[in-house]
């Protein structure tokens, strides 16, 4: 059975840890500022970059990817001479 004072020192450990991740979480974001727009959808926040004219081409990235990689692959810029292209990131991922 555990004392009050370990179980006080656990809560303050777990109370610790979780101000470093939040505080690295905002660290992070303000280190990498998001290169689009937001707009909710059902209540989920999603990330979008909408660049070019024409009629409109919505890109996808695969498991894993982030809409840096379609503009690093040069699609994104190719496809955005021609048509109006919306890039999402899935949810998690941007």
């Amino acid at each position: 059975m555990q004392t009050r004072t370990e179980i006080q020192l656990g809560a303050a450990a777990m109370l610790s840890a979780a101000a470093f991740v939040h505080q690295r979480a905002w660290q992070a974001q303000r280190a990498n500022p998001p290169t689009g727009r937001f707009v909710d959808v059902d209540g989920v926040r999603i990330h979008y970059v909408e660049r070019g004219e024409g009629p409109p081409l919505v890109m996808l990235h695969g498991r894993g990817m982030m809409i840096h990689e379609l503009a690093l692959s040069g699609l994104f810029e190719l496809a955005a001479a021609r048509y109006r292209v919306i890039a999402l990131d899935r949810p998690g991922h941007g």
